[in-house]
């Protein structure tokens, strides 16, 4: 059975991962393998805390009230992590924020 909580060759993106839980949810996904994915340019903070501690992080500009820059933030999401071959990627997306 497969490691439910293994995220290795897939992508989390979280927006707001700058500080309280969006940073908590990016540290706890990356100690699981995972590469995060960010749009806030505060978060640099925490991609360098991942990636000191071995994981990895792409910081990627986004404004997450408009919907063709949230597009954009996926689409060079996704173009930019890397998957080794023969895997299936995984991606995650966790807003911090409600989309009420």
């Amino acid at each position: 059975m497969p490691d439910l909580l293994q995220f290795t060759d897939h992508v989390v993106l979280i927006t707001g991962g700058a500080t309280g839980i969006g940073r908590a949810g990016a540290l706890a996904f990356a100690r699981q393998g995972a590469t995060l994915s960010s749009e806030d340019d505060r978060a640099a903070v925490t991609i360098d805390l991942l990636e000191a501690d071995g994981g990895r992080g792409l910081l990627v500009k986004a404004d997450v009230s408009n919907a063709e820059s949230v597009r954009d933030l996926v689409d060079e999401t996704t173009a930019t992590a890397w998957t080794p071959p023969g895997t299936t990627p995984g991606f995650f997306l966790l807003p911090s924020r409600s989309t009420k």
